[in-house]
């Protein structure tokens, strides 16, 4: 009778034992190439949905054993040495893997996953300046449509050109008539021999042409000339230099004969 307790309890403890290493079998997971975990790639469509983070997106993790952030990381056993991003690797337990279901990707897919995240935000950047370029394009039209509708305007009623032909002058206006009009252009300012600022050669010509001058360009910019100012500066300075001299030259004349004196009282 004793012996026939003590194999059955011998038995209920051999099933225990084995229930319960089986249990263990079914929680460990091995991944299709045989390791303690799984990459992304390896999972099965048809396996039952992963629990997320809080955010709704799995953490992902980049696996790398060659990585040099690994080497100072003592994992243990049960722990293994994962990368956050190209600049930060921890250790993670296994077990907070399988049970949160991360996602693990190797280092050539988070590389290829980058350069592919650069070609795409460098197509924008492209994009982005081609319709920079072309509003800039639209705004310069507009700036030469205002331009020209200023010296449109300017002509009728330019400082430059001052039309002194009176009504009953029919050989002025026949000469106005035989001579070309200017085109719109960007004004180069000239100071003409009469002392006048013109626009432009051609408006120094149409000028001529139509009073029958021969005005000649004085110099650059607007009248007067930079170099009759000068001359007249230089000028009066002379002048101020040459009296300055005069009253000098006076002075010690006078010195001198004053000397003159005290020696022949002596």
């Amino acid at each position: 009778m004793r012996c026939l307790l003590l194999i059955t309890t011998i038995c209920l403890v051999l099933m225990s034992s084995g229930l319960s290493g089986a249990d263990a079998k079914k929680k460990k997971y091995v991944g299709e190439n045989g390791g303690d975990f799984e990459f992304i790639d390896e999972i099965n469509k048809n396996s039952q949905v992963p629990s997320k983070s809080s955010n709704g997106e799995r953490k992902r993790w980049i696996h790398d054993p060659t990585s040099d952030l690994c080497r100072p990381l003592n994992c243990k056993k049960r722990e293994i040495c994962l990368l956050e991003d190209e600049y930060s690797a921890v250790c993670v337990s296994k077990r907070d893997l399988h049970k949160n279901r991360d996602e693990i990707i190797t280092k050539a897919k988070y590389l290829e996953e980058e350069a592919a995240k650069r070609r795409a935000n460098k197509e924008n950047n492209n994009n982005n300046n081609n319709n920079i370029n072309n509003n800039s394009d639209n705004e310069n039209d507009d700036e030469d449509a205002k331009n020209f509708s200023s010296d449109e305007e300017s002509r009728e009623d330019d400082v430059f050109y001052e039309n002194n032909n009176t009504a009953g002058d029919k050989d002025d206006e026949e000469d106005e008539d035989n001579c070309k009009p200017c085109p719109v252009a960007k004004p180069t300012f000239l100071c003409g021999a009469d002392n006048r600022t013109y626009s432009s050669l051609c408006r120094l010509d149409y000028h001529n042409c139509i009073h029958s001058t021969t005005i000649r360009i004085a110099c650059k910019g607007f009248c007067p000339c930079k170099e009759n100012t000068d001359g007249k500066r230089l000028q009066r300075l002379s002048e101020r230099q040459s009296a300055f001299n005069a009253k000098y030259k006076k002075t010690i004349e006078q010195q001198q004969q004053q000397q003159q004196q005290q020696q022949q009282q002596q």
